[in-house]
């Protein structure tokens, strides 16, 4: 047999994770960072001074809050920029809900990353005021670069908020910035998708006019993730002043799959300053808020979860959607057996045995706080007396961000063996019992249960005119399963009768799961009295002699024992005198 080396690291970690589980916030309170610069645009050649926000959305205080700068590189590769007079961290201490704390960071950006987009990304750490572990999230923002030398027009496009909300239409700005010395005229902006090229759309003939006007309106779809309302995604811009600045609203629905992901978009610009024609493709970056983080979305619960050895057990499994959002293609799998159902896969719980069903079962579509009921049989070994097992479930379903989840849950199990004593004989002692007098019942039982009843004591009760001559329990000790055993009771009978009785006697006993059980056994009696004599002329028994008609195989076995005693000494006497 092999040994279970990986036991005790498997045990450990266990034990850590229980540990360690407690100091991560809840949702409830939950503290969210946000980043944002004061500008997007870098000048290469130069030091560049940026001051970041770091913003706390959530409802929670975020303590000792610490930034780290990871400067980055450009979509071509390659280090494009350092860090001038620090090491990129900063110690912002802590930020109340709804504040923010700023900092500011000088960058030297190479020549060489004229025209491209750098991004420069923040290891942000904190500590939720109600735990003690520290918390890190990652927060980037992007930046083009120009030339060194702005007497020329630049124009460098952003979008305003740079926040999306997934799975429903964003009102958003296009903002072109114009950073460079000189104006920009006869200008055309095109805004593609990620992962695209800018300006791939189709949706009817743009027109020159004199301000900003979008081209007729039509739905343009142009990547599986996002989707520009309203518009072609490109636009006509007549002028920009130097230090300018013109605003283009968009509509822009964003699919639920990009939950928590960052986007930049491609902007390709076409223009001139009276001196040279520039057409080039920047970028402007978004991100989509993350899904709504829920610890589980479903709860099910079993109607007991405890089972009986060696019979099929009727159970009602229920399940409910907790979770805030529709979820929709609800399968439920329960595996008593290492199984697969199409894609399903159903874990094993090898004591169990489901009785009528495959194990899976469609549920459909289920609404915030609605509960299903499913009903199972299930069969328990009588082998499996005593243990505890586990029913394994496994719910698939797709969540209101359409997004396919998996969530698997282990029920406990207890399963006890059952006690079912049944009375094979009863007999009494003396056959025909005399009205007044002690008798004895004798009764053999056997219990044909599934497990044995541990440490029974027995509780003697009468029937009318029979009852018990003492209310002292007896202890029958343990009761095996098929194997027949004997109690004997001592009975007073008073003004009875020939005929059937009953008596009912309780019982406790622990069970296979040590619990200690009460339950009754019905013990059937056929009593038949004495006659007797009714004459007259009779005088009363004396009371010697009613004791000696009760009692005479004791006394008789009493006095040979005593006249075998007498000749063994007197034997001995004599052969010592010898």
């Amino acid at each position: 047999m092999p040994r279970l080396n990986w036991l005790k690291p498997a045990l450990a970690i266990l034990l850590v994770f229980a540990l360690i589980m407690p100091l991560f916030p809840t949702a409830e309170c939950a503290v969210n960072i946000t980043l944002r610069s004061d500008t997007q645009a870098l000048v290469a050649g130069a030091e560049n001074t940026i001051r970041f926000t770091v913003g706390n959305t959530g409802n929670n205080t975020a303590n000792e809050v610490v930034a780290s700068a990871s400067i980055g590189t450009s979509l071509t590769g390659g280090n494009l920029l350092m860090i001038v007079g620090g090491d990129g961290r900063y110690n912002l201490s802590a930020i109340e809900p709804g504040e923010e704390a700023q900092f500011n960071m000088t960058v030297y950006v190479s020549p060489s990353a004229v025209g491209q987009i750098i991004q420069i990304s923040f290891t942000i750490s904190y500590r939720n005021e109600s735990s003690v572990a520290t918390t890190s999230v990652t927060r980037s923002v992007g930046f083009s670069v120009s030339n060194k030398d702005l007497d020329s027009a630049t124009l460098v496009p952003r979008i305003v908020p740079g926040e999306l909300s997934p799975g429903q239409n964003n009102t958003l700005t296009l903002v072109i910035d114009n950073v460079g010395k000189r104006g920009a005229t006869n200008i055309s902006v095109s805004l593609g998708y990620p992962g695209s090229g800018a300006g791939t759309s189709q949706a009817g003939t743009s027109s020159l006019l004199t301000a900003l006007t979008s081209t007729p309106t039509g739905t343009v779809q142009g990547s599986s993730q996002f989707i520009i309302y309203d518009s072609s995604g490109r636009w006509i811009i007549d002028s920009i002043a130097a230090n300018g600045t013109v605003e283009i609203p968009v509509t822009l629905y964003a699919l639920p799959s990009t939950a928590g992901s960052v986007f930049l978009f491609p902007v390709q610009l076409a223009y001139t300053d009276g001196f040279t024609y520039v057409q080039e493709t920047r970028y402007a970056g978004t991100r989509a808020l993350p899904a709504p983080s829920e610890a589980t979305s479903f709860s099910i619960q079993l109607s007991t979860q405890e089972l009986v050895a060696g019979r099929v057990n009727a159970l009602e499994i229920r399940v409910k959607n907790v979770g805030a959002g529709q979820a929709s293609g609800v399968v439920l799998g329960i595996g008593l057996s290492q199984a697969t159902s199409g894609s399903i896969s159903i874990p094993s719980s090898s004591s169990l045995a489901l009785i009528g069903s495959d194990g899976t079962w469609v549920l459909g579509s289920m609404a915030p706080g609605e509960e299903k009921a499913i009903n199972l049989n299930v069969y328990v070994p009588a082998s499996a007396s005593g243990s505890i097992t586990s029913l394994s479930t496994s719910v698939y379903y797709t969540d209101s961000l359409s997004r396919s989840r998996q969530e698997t849950k282990q029920l406990g199990i207890l399963v006890k063996g059952e006690v079912n004593l049944v009375v094979l004989e009863t007999s009494t002692f003396p056959q025909n019992i005399s009205q007044g007098k002690p008798f004895s019942v004798s009764v053999t039982m056997i219990n044909i249960g599934s497990a044995p009843a541990k440490s029974a004591i027995l509780s003697p009760s009468g029937n009318g005119a029979i009852r018990p001559t003492s209310s002292d329990r007896i202890f029958i000790g343990d009761i095996a399963v098929d194997v027949p055993s004997s109690f004997t009771l001592s009975m007073l009978g008073e003004n009875v009768t020939s005929g059937a009785y009953t008596l009912n006697l309780s019982y406790t006993y622990k069970d296979s799961l040590g619990q200690i059980q009460e339950s009754s056994l019905l013990v059937p009696l056929n009593i038949r009295v004495a006659e007797a004599n009714n004459g007259a002329s009779q005088p009363s028994e004396p009371a010697y002699s009613a004791f000696l008609g009760a009692y005479w195989p004791y006394l008789l076995a009493a006095a040979v024992a005593i006249a075998v005693a007498a000749i063994f000494i007197k034997r001995r006497k004599r052969g010592s005198d010898q």
